[in-house]
Formats: structure tokens, sequence, C-alpha cells
């Protein structure tokens, strides 16, 4: 491991940090604003937040062992045991949030192939990113920085996570863009958002994969490239919760929720005084409704179901 890839450790370190504190707001939101989404959901932001957590403090060890404690050492590159810890955290932290708009898209689209294609693109790249990480311990951080035999298998996957994203803004972007012209004005106002939302989000998390695939084939004999993939996983988790956070806040989400489905005409009154006009869960089609991934939750008020 050479200097630019102590220093690229160092910087990705840090990024990380800031954006686990982003992470940390974004899941404090989610579950202020929206205590009533389905229980899945809900563990699904929990499983995302405690691996990027784990990952971000087994990233911090391994900056702080090679940089302080083994500081000039270059033979600690040869029996760090706590290295691996972090890239195999960040392989299977990064399906489950491809997997998620893959549901989504299922959702829109009511047609299982495209999502069952993106999945089994998703799950093949992690099983290759075990495999090429396993060989990586048995052989050493050193020699995998100049090991030429697998770089066509990096290549490939970091081409592959770059396809899948771009396939995935694509088709949502253009599902929602055909059902535009056939809505209201209300509701054209709406999924003009979602679209602005779903490139400008995609991009960012395209940001990271560009990034390392350029890196990897420019700066050979390091693992520069290696270092961008904390944050690669870290940018996919905040999207994703800010993709949940973007749908409308209900004024009364604190209140005491009815103890039977039957609410008093006062309260009906009272409730639908205070739903926003462009409240997608109440007044908008289904379709705008799943591409904000709670495709039920007009029941939020009267049901536990999302």
């Amino acid at each position: 491991m050479s200097d630019p890839t102590l220093g690229a450790l160092q910087i990705s370190t840090g990024i990380s940090g800031f954006l686990l504190g982003c992470l940390v707001l974004q899941t404090y939101m989610y579950f202020t604003n929206y205590p009533r989404d389905s229980v899945w959901i809900k563990s699904l932001i929990v499983l995302i937040f405690a691996l990027e957590f784990a990952l971000h403090v087994s990233l911090t060890e391994l900056s702080y062992n090679i940089s302080i404690i083994n500081a000039g050492n270059i033979f600690v590159l040869f029996h760090l045991p706590t290295w691996p810890i972090s890239p195999f955290i960040s392989i299977f932290a990064m399906p489950i949030t491809e997997i998620f708009y893959l549901w989504r898209i299922y959702k829109l689209l009511h047609k299982m192939w495209p999502s069952l294609v993106g999945t089994a693109i998703s799950l093949f790249r992690t099983s290759c990113w075990i495999y090429y990480f396993a060989r990586a311990v048995r052989i050493g951080l050193p020699a995998l920085a100049i090991d030429t035999e697998r770089r066509w298998l990096v290549i490939l996957l970091l081409s592959l996570a770059l396809f899948l994203n771009v396939s995935i803004v694509l088709v949502m972007a253009i599902y929602l863009a055909r059902h535009r012209d056939a809505s209201a004005a209300k509701t054209r106002k709406l999924v003009d958002r979602l679209i602005l939302w779903i490139i400008s989000t995609g991009m960012i998390a395209m940001v990271p994969h560009i990034t390392s695939l350029v890196l990897f084939l420019t700066m050979k004999g390091t693992l520069v490239w290696m270092c961008l993939i904390p944050i690669s996983t870290k940018v996919f988790a905040n999207c994703l919760i800010s993709t949940l956070n973007a749908r409308p806040v209900h004024t009364d989400v604190h209140r005491p929720r009815p103890t039977s489905k039957k609410v008093a005409a006062e309260d009906v009154s009272q409730l639908t005084s205070t739903i926003p006009t462009f409240d997608v869960s109440m007044t908008e089609p289904a379709f705008a409704r799943a591409a904000l991934g709670t495709e039920s939750s007009a029941t939020n008020f009267t049901e536990d179901k999302v």
C-alpha cells in the first residue's frame, strides 16, 4: 500500500464520518415524522443504519491502527487482521439499498422481471465481491495493490454497479414522465418533483462509483479506489432515507391514535382540514405513492398498514 492509499484512507474516514452524521439526522427525521410506517420499512432503516455505523467504526479502527499505532511499520500490512471488516460490511450494505429501489420499481411497473433482473445483478455483484476480498485476505493488501489477474473483475463489478444505478434512475423517471401528461395539474407538479428528486439523488449516488472506476484505471499499484467504497454505501443510504423523508408530513402525526377504526365526525373534519394540498398519500394516484415507496400510506390515520 503506497502513500496515496494511506492519504485516501484518512480522507475516506473523514468523509465517512460526515456522511454518518447526515445519516443520523435522516434517520432521526424519519422515525420522528413517519411513526406509522410498516414494521418492515422501519426494520430496514435500522439495519441500514447499524451496518453503516459498524462500517465507520471498523474504518476508523483501521485508519488509527495503520496511521497511529503502527506508523512507519510497513510490515503491518502483512498481518493486519481487522482490515477485511470494512469491505465485507460494505459489500453487504450496498445490495440492501439497491433491492429496496428495485422493489419500488416493481410497485410502479407491476412487472416482476425488471426487478428480478436487477436483483440478480446486485446479488451476483455481491458474490463476486465476497470472492475478491476473500482472495485479498489470502494474498494480503500489498499483493492486492499490484494484482493484475483480477483487474477485469473489479472493472466488471464497478461497471455493473454504475449500470444498475443508471437503470434504476431511468426506469423510474421514464415511467413517471409517461404518466405526467395524463394526470391533473396538481399531480403533474408532484410528478415533476419526483422526477427531479429521482434524477438528482441518482446522480449523487453514481459519483462514488464513477470516481472509483476512474481511480482504479488511472492509479495502478494503489488501493485508492477501495477507499471510496465506504463513501459509496453511505451516499446510497442517505439517498434512500432522504427519499422516504421527502413524503409529506401530516400535521397530526403525533396525535394519539383512535382506539377504534371508527373515527368521530369532528375528528374526520379536523383531519381533512390539516391535509396539505399536495399530500400524495391522500389525494394522488397509486403510481405517485409507489414512487415515494409507501403506496398504501393512505391508511395511516386509521390502520397500522403501510
